[in-house]
């Protein structure tokens, strides 16, 4: 069954070439953005991409497959037009493509981690549109994306050039953003990511750069449209370990190297000194192989739990779904990396359960991070104090050991580095006891630091949030948090 985009054949890229030349820009400019845009996508929320399936519908002479070919584990491209598909097949020899015929996607349920189309739904009847966005979502695996590029109505240039093109001589209308949302929505999905793109294609391509802080703005030439297919729920674990003593939370963010010696100081150090652990490891949207590393301990380990987080919204986010899933008697969080040794996090514990105090920390006393890591907290120390006149020496030091049942009325909610500065916060304005424990925070031995100058600025805005919802409150007649 001949499609009538297989008339096309041999001059697809050529015309489409000849309506971009105007702008200096070509249908080469265009589907590598795009595929820039997948990759970006797959590393945000899916890990690394050589691991993934991808599926191109409506893929046409592989234009965008083709920049796709040995970036992902495995690539199929598939569209009605057979003759297209024979250019495809030249192009990246390293794909699959597959013709279709009208009805369901010939693919098993959920068998792609990704799947998108580029400049296809304007080409169906509006009856068709539904059926489409759910056929993609099937054939996507829980947790995994649907992606759409599709030609913006509200900008003219493009409806100029849709007008004059042979390609889009049955199109009657574009479909605007707000109406690919209701699509994804009914097709099951959640919405991750929106945005208008290719407002600088060609000549203007050195402004680039900029494009992201346009992103909201509805006049780009095309706009992209993320969503995921929900995850199946995980049946809770059978209970195989008496009720722990101690929860320790630890986010981990490619830290492929760091998981399996650090956790195991810390099972060792604990199991020596008898006292029961439970492990909550969190692959905070790990790019590596951190959560196969976990994975490998939760087989050997009963005290370990996984859990997943995708993607990567901040240090604090990875916490907040790791203390979800704690069910010990006392509990607290560090850093994944192994600078506070596990002989220190137990003494922070053994302190704690002296009984005297709601709240345990760190003092990290002496550094071996580097200068602009130590610089950074001294900077954060210097300004909270200033700002909140909290006397506090290391804000963000860890372990911070408290009471399971205390978080129920601290109801932590920062999602990024400020996660530590709010339970202070939160303990101060509640008059909770709290003592420290000087440690040692020693060099990182493998991995890389995610701390970063633009952090600073972070906690900074943290900051005056915070002071702002202070003063509020005060002026109210209120405690800072309520």
């Amino acid at each position: 069954m001949k499609s009538e985009f297989d008339q096309f054949a041999g001059r697809y890229s050529n015309h489409l070439d000849q309506m971009l030349s105007p702008l200096g820009s070509s249908t080469d400019e265009f589907a590598r953005r795009k595929s820039e845009h997948l990759l970006r996508l797959s590393k945000r929320y899916l890990g690394p991409p050589r691991r993934l399936r991808i599926l191109d519908l409506g893929c046409g002479p592989g234009n965008v497959t083709r920049y796709l070919d040995g970036q992902f584990g495995e690539v199929v491209g598939a569209d009605l037009a057979d003759d297209l598909l024979k250019e495809a097949r030249q192009r990246a020899p390293g794909c699959t493509f597959v013709t279709l015929v009208p009805g369901p996607l010939p693919f098993p349920d959920g068998h792609f981690d990704l799947v998108f189309c580029a400049g296809v739904m304007h080409h169906l009847q509006d009856h068709e549109l539904q059926d489409f966005c759910i056929q993609m979502a099937r054939v996507t695996r829980p947790g995994g994306l649907v992606a759409t590029f599709e030609h913006n109505p509200y900008n003219p240039v493009t409806r100029h050039i849709v007008r004059n093109c042979d390609l889009d001589k049955d199109v009657e209308r574009l479909i605007p953003l707000s109406w690919s949302r209701k699509l994804f929505r009914g097709a099951g999905l959640t919405l991750e990511e929106e945005s208008y793109i290719s407002f600088f294609p060609g000549k203007l391509s050195a402004l680039m750069r900029w494009e992201h802080l346009l992103a909201p703005i509805p006049l780009g030439g095309q706009y992209l449209l993320v969503g995921q297919k929900p995850a199946e729920a995980e049946p809770e674990p059978l209970p195989t370990v008496p009720q722990p003593d101690f929860s320790l939370v630890l986010p981990m963010y490619n830290e492929e190297p760091n998981v399996e010696p650090v956790s195991l100081e810390l099972l060792d150090a604990f199991r020596k000194a008898g006292v029961n652990l439970e492990l909550i490891l969190v692959d905070n949207g790990s790019l590596d192989f951190t959560r196969e590393k976990i994975q490998g301990l939760v087989e050997l380990y009963p005290e370990v739990k996984l859990v997943k987080v995708f993607p990567n919204r901040g240090f604090g986010w990875g916490i907040l779904k790791g203390l979800d899933r704690v069910s010990g008697r006392a509990v607290s969080w560090t850093g994944g990396d192994g600078q506070i040794s596990a002989d220190d996090v137990l003494r922070i514990y053994q302190r704690f359960m002296q009984g005297d105090v709601v709240l345990c920390k760190a003092n990290r006393v002496k550094r071996g991070d580097g200068p602009q890591r130590i610089m950074i907290t001294l900077i954060w120390n210097l300004l909270f104090k200033v700002l909140f006149n909290l006397s506090d020496p290391d804000i963000n030091g860890t372990p911070k050991v408290m009471l399971t049942r205390e978080l129920e009325w601290l109801k932590l909610e920062q999602q990024d580095w400020f996660l530590d500065a709010e339970l202070v916060l939160k303990m101060a304005d509640h008059g909770a006891t709290k003592t420290e424990v000087t440690v040692e925070f020693l060099p990182r031995l493998r991995g890389r630091s995610n701390v970063r100058l633009p952090t600073l600025w972070e906690f900074f805005a943290n900051m005056i949030k915070f002071r702002l919802r202070f003063w509020r409150n005060r002026l109210r007649g209120k405690g800072w948090f309520e």
